[in-house]
């Protein structure tokens, strides 16, 4: 071409080159991802459906439990015990103690004795702290465990039946008889003796318990409340003479939460009722009451 350059004028063509050629014309594997098991995630959903199924069943029966031994003692306390009834009119005569299940207008409870010996003839009394939730058979249990979780009628509970420490003497009539009973979190059993544990209202309200015999009503008054655990002295019962269960009152109101108000000069009985507390499986609540009164009660079938 006219003033140009043969070489400029010769045509271009594109140089390849073998191996880059290859490069770009096959295509290049990539890397597959790993292909995920996903039986490890299913096997763990399936494990916590079945732990969460079974943690349900378990609070489901224990508190069908529970409620199986409220509705036992309510029914029990429906055949065997009534409240004394007190004429409204001044002027009227006071109904038959025998006939209408009354005693007199003091309020105290009529329990049936003879039908509760004759359903367990482990029973020995009834304990009643009046408005505190507290109101049930008591028996004389051969060991710490027969009653634990026993119900009065036999049946298994959770709550079992408040009895006596089988080391005391079976009509009460020992230096120190000891009641046992559970601190139910439903707050049946004994679990209203944490109310004892508040600012010392709770005693100067209800200071006093009532255990019902055969022909009579045992009265109490509490002088101590004591936190405490299972090797406490508290729960000796065996005493030499009066001096020692005098120097062993002593200690106790030394160890109690509050001071109460009781005069311990003259004990001749003591009655100590026990439960445990959260915390440790040895805590415990202990509340110590003297004698103060035996009231005389007919003998009547409710």
């Amino acid at each position: 071409m006219p003033g140009g350059s043969m070489v400029d004028d010769q045509p271009q063509f594109p140089i390849f080159d073998e191996d880059q050629d290859e490069k770009h014309d096959v295509p290049q594997k990539r890397p597959q991802p790993k292909k995920r098991h996903r039986w490890p995630t299913t096997l763990l959903i399936i494990v916590l459906a079945g732990v969460c199924a079974f943690s349900g069943y378990k609070v489901f029966t224990i508190i069908r439990g529970y409620q199986a031994d409220l509705d036992a003692y309510d029914k029990l306390r429906q055949k065997t015990v009534s409240e004394q009834t007190s004429t409204l009119d001044p002027n009227e005569p006071a109904a038959d103690p025998v006939a209408d299940n009354t005693v007199d207008a003091q309020g105290h409870l009529i329990i049936d004795h003879a039908a509760l010996l004759a359903q367990n003839d482990d029973y020995i009394g009834w304990i009643d702290i009046p408005d505190a939730k507290i109101s049930y058979p008591v028996v004389n249990a051969k060991n710490y465990t027969q009653y634990l979780h026993k119900r009065f009628d036999g049946t298994v509970g959770f709550a079992g039946t408040p009895f006596t420490d089988y080391r005391c003497e079976k009509n009460f009539a020992g230096f120190n008889t000891i009641i046992y009973g559970h601190n139910m979190i439903n707050g049946s059993m004994f679990a209203p003796l944490e109310s004892y544990m508040d600012d010392g209202t709770f005693i100067k309200t209800h200071p006093d318990i009532y255990i019902y015999v055969s022909g009579s009503i045992r009265v109490y008054r509490i002088f101590a409340v004591c936190k405490t655990t299972i090797d406490s002295p508290a729960y000796q019962v065996d005493f030499e003479d009066k001096s020692e269960l005098a120097s062993w009152i002593k200690s106790l109101k030394a160890d109690s939460k509050y001071k109460c108000d009781t005069d311990t000069s003259i004990v001749t009985q003591v009655l100590t009722l026990s439960t445990c507390r959260s915390g440790s499986d040895d805590n415990r609540l202990v509340l110590a009451a003297m004698l103060t009164d035996v009231i005389d009660q007919p003998v009547s079938t409710k």
